[in-house]
């Protein structure tokens, strides 16, 4: 019944059709009717947005693709590599890069507007006292099998969560490590170096929070694993291994706590097993250690601790919520992309109008960051923090390329197949409950959607995304996919059978393609090759700190104090000069949009950013150049520095490893006028090849008297500006003979004639090469001096109290 009350009277009109009582004003009844009108066609728009994005969806996750190649794989019962093979469907992407993340959006907001109704106040669970005495032992029997159910279940996906991390992370029969992966190594290195009194932020580069370190350091240093080596290395694998297990572990909780409301339990056995088996069968996620363990623990646990907070009584509730903001803004800590956990959890609380639960789990992130990053922001500085944590992150150029569907490149990894393809089947799970029965019970089960959008948003929008950090998205993946093991009514049971049996070809071919193991070639070989030489090498320069880590070395240490961990990175940071620019103008900058639109390469190779080597090369150690990160991104000229400074070098693999030379040859002569300059040796040029004739050990260069007119003296110098110099400079360089007579000299400007070194800055460093050719020399000993004096006086500038340097000796036989 539907009352209406006008004039003091009240009458009754029955449903569904409303009729005007006289006495109603109409103006009021009309306004009623469009209210209703306009409420209708909203859900109705709702209901075909809803549809619409499911279908859309299915697409951009390439669920026709895999749906048509395992039945292939069926039918022929060939199940070598089914997710490989081409399809009807290959043609059918996204249209655009963002249409992914615009269906997202449009789903979520479809189901949103859907249970768009009061939600009910969280229920206390029944304790056993309040059940019928006649029942008591049924029930304790029908719950003793469910505990052994539960506990069965969680040993099958232990069993092959540790199988696919053993078998991605740990030593085989063979004592061979799984290949590391470059993020890995930094990891690791990072966190010994700060277990061994190194301040991240402020004593080395690094672009990443700090928890994974602090967490990494603490292990180390309880162990005494901070010296690096090969024991360093394998206990952060086993560490990540254990890490991945409580991972796998916290999916099949989280899962089974959040699917239970359909089956009006405590705990949805069904959906907890396929959720934590595609986490721990998940090829992408168990193979890369660093990028998954960390983070994705803390989240899940982080997660959990949400969906307990919304079952637990209310005076029970609020230390749920402060753990689980905590928690979220730890993952966030560890790994930036675990801010979606965040994102997930506001916008949920935020939905239901819940604001007391909305100011709990913002006071338990507060919290979570102020313990994590609080200590780094008062010892490192909060400029430090925010300039490599933050803006380098912003500003970082495009490192892959534009207008790519990230989404569909993601959905088309055959390692990962099996967590998309079942996820994208939640999504559509999900959108057919919220469409057939639209109850306010369901919308915590949104929170996995709510928690992919920021990762997709990443996927797209990242100038530095890479494939792996897929693993962040494994986890709301596997938790929606779990939905499909929830609905356990009788008529769906066939149909579950059946998907079970339509995804065995994807879950085979991802098991057999975890058993290819790519094994490490080059960091234990270049270890095992430095340890067999004779002992007095205090550092090693690399840009990958792998070598270091597992050579048990330290890594290079710039003049500024600062240890070269992640060089990469760090050579990227100071060629966009953001240690240089104050904070207002990179948050300018970085709302703006103005990244540095040069290319990739274009910035590896700008000046500031190659005197990483010049200034990095330790003195009387090693220097490992590998052709997947460091020879990419140096210059011909960085690798001659390395080659004048060190002679040939010992080829592993795809490693070139350098003996650096002594102190004495490599130290730096400081100037008055505030200059540094930092000789790197003598070497000659013929027809344009640099090093034609190195330096022996002793940095002395050899040349037979028949072929010194057909050479070209180079001298390698690096310079660093301590104060800026006030005169404009030029370098003379004189090559004398036994008798103290002047055979050939040159003079020039540093770097190049039109280099004005007035505008030479604080903090300066360049590379700079003096060449000289050499006249016909008769066998002799004949000495190389170098020095600098002012263009418009003329007057040599003192250096250590002397107006000259002698480099070198060239040693001229017949």
């Amino acid at each position: 019944m539907v009352k209406f009350q006008a004039l003091g009277e009240e009458k009754a009109i029955k449903d569904p059709v409303l009729k005007t009582p006289p006495s109603v004003d109409t103006s009021v009844y009309g306004g009623f009717r469009l209210v209703v009108w306009l409420k209708s066609g909203l859900e109705w728009a709702a209901r075909l947005g809803l549809l619409f994005s499911t279908l859309g969806l299915a697409v951009a996750l390439r669920l026709p693709v895999r749906g048509w190649q395992m039945v292939a794989a069926l039918l022929s019962l060939d199940f070598d590599s089914p997710a490989t093979r081409p399809t009807p469907f290959d043609a059918l992407n996204s249209p655009f890069p963002f249409f992914p993340l615009f269906l997202l959006l449009i789903w979520l907001i479809a189901a949103l507007v859907l249970l768009f109704k009061e939600l009910p106040a969280p229920v206390s669970s029944v304790s056993t006292s309040q059940i019928p005495n006649p029942k008591i032992q049924k029930v304790n029997r029908e719950k003793r099998l469910r505990w052994l159910l539960f506990g069965l279940t969680l040993i099958v996906l232990l069993i092959v969560g540790w199988a696919q991390r053993s078998a991605q992370l740990l030593p085989d029969s063979l004592g061979r490590f799984p290949q590391p992966n470059y993020d890995e190594m930094v990891y690791y290195s990072s966190a010994a170096a700060f277990a061994a009194g190194h301040l991240p932020y402020r004593d080395f580069f690094t672009a990443h929070p700090p928890g994974t370190f602090a967490l990494f350091a603490a292990f180390f240093k309880l162990f005494g694993l901070q010296a690096g080596g090969p024991d360093t290395f394998l206990a952060g694998r086993w560490f990540s291994v254990i890490q991945g297990l409580l991972t796998v572990v916290g999916t099949f909780w989280a899962a089974g706590r959040l699917w239970a409301t359909l089956q009006k339990g405590a705990f949805a056995l069904g959906a907890a097993f396929i959720a934590g088996l595609l986490y721990a069968l998940d090829g992408r996620a168990s193979e890369i250690a660093m990028l998954e363990n960390v983070s994705n623990l803390v989240a899940i646990v982080g997660f959990s601790c949400f969906l307990e907070g919304e079952r637990a009584a209310r005076g029970r509730r609020w230390h749920w919520l402060v753990m689980a903001g905590g928690l979220a803004s730890a993952a966030a800590l560890t790994k930036l992309p675990g801010i979606a956990l965040i994102f997930a959890l506001l916008v949920y609380l935020f939905y239901r109008r819940d604001w007391r639960g909305l100011g709990l789990t913002l006071t338990g992130a507060g919290l979570g960051f102020l313990l994590i990053e609080g200590p780094f922001i008062g010892l490192a500085g909060l400029g430090e923090v925010l300039r490599q944590q933050v803006f380098f992150q912003m500003l970082r150029p495009q490192e892959v390329r534009s207008g790519l569907d990230e989404v569909a490149r993601i959905a088309g990894y055959p390692e990962a197949s099996l967590t998309v393809f079942l996820g994208g089947l939640g999504f559509c799970l999900l959108a057919w409950l919220v469409l057939r029965r639209p109850a306010p019970m369901l919308a915590h089960l949104l929170l996995p959607a709510l928690w992919s959008v920021p990762l997709l948003v990443i996927f797209i929008f990242s100038k530095s995304f890479h494939p792996w950090y897929y693993v962040q998205w494994a986890l709301p993946l596997a938790l929606l996919a779990g939905g499909l093991g929830a609905v356990l009514r009788p008529v769906y049971r066939v149909g579950l059978l059946g998907l079970l049996v339509l995804t065995f070809p994807l879950l085979l071919s991802e098991w057999q393609a975890e058993r290819k193991v790519d094994y490490d070639r080059v960091y234990g070989p270049v270890a095992n090759f430095i340890q067999s030489q004779p002992s007095g090498a205090t550092a090693l320069f690399a840009l990958d700190p792998g070598y270091n880590l597992m050579a048990g070395l330290p890594s290079a240490r710039l003049p500024s104090g600062k240890y070269l961990i992640d060089g990469s990175s760090y050579l990227l940071y100071l060629n966009l000069e953001i240690d240089r620019k104050g904070l207002g103008k990179l948050l300018g900058q970085a709302l703006g949009q103005n990244r540095d639109v040069g290319t990739i390469q274009e910035l590896f190779e700008r000046p500031r950013g190659q005197s990483l080597v010049t200034l990095g090369l330790p003195a009387g150690g090693w220097a490992a150049l590998d052709g997947k990160i460091a020879l990419p991104q140096l210059t011909p000229r960085s690798v001659e520095y390395i080659a004048t400074a060190s002679g040939l070098p010992t080829p592993i693999d795809y490693v070139r490893l350098y003996r650096v030379r002594s102190v004495a040859s490599l130290r730096e002569w400081h100037f008055e006028n505030g200059l540094l300059m930092q000789p790197f040796g003598l070497s000659t040029s013929f027809e344009g090849q640099a090093n034609y004739d190195p330096p022996d050990s002793e940095g002395v260069l050899h040349l037979s008297s028949a072929v010194t007119a057909n050479r070209i003296l180079d001298l390698r110098l690096a310079w660093r500006v301590e104060r800026s110099p006030a005169q404009q400079l030029k370098v003379f360089v004189h090559l004398i003979d036994e008798h103290n007579q002047l055979v050939a000299q040159r003079d020039l400007a540093p770097l190049d004639p039109a280099t004005d070194t007035r505008r030479w800055l604080v903090g300066d460093a360049f590379q700079d090469v003096q060449s000289l050719p050499l006249p016909d020399l008769s066998p002799g000993r004949y000495r190389v001096i170098l020095g600098l004096y002012d263009a418009t006086t003329d007057r040599r500038i003192q250096v250590e109290g002397q107006d000259s340097i002698m480099l070198g000796d060239i040693i001229v036989s017949n």
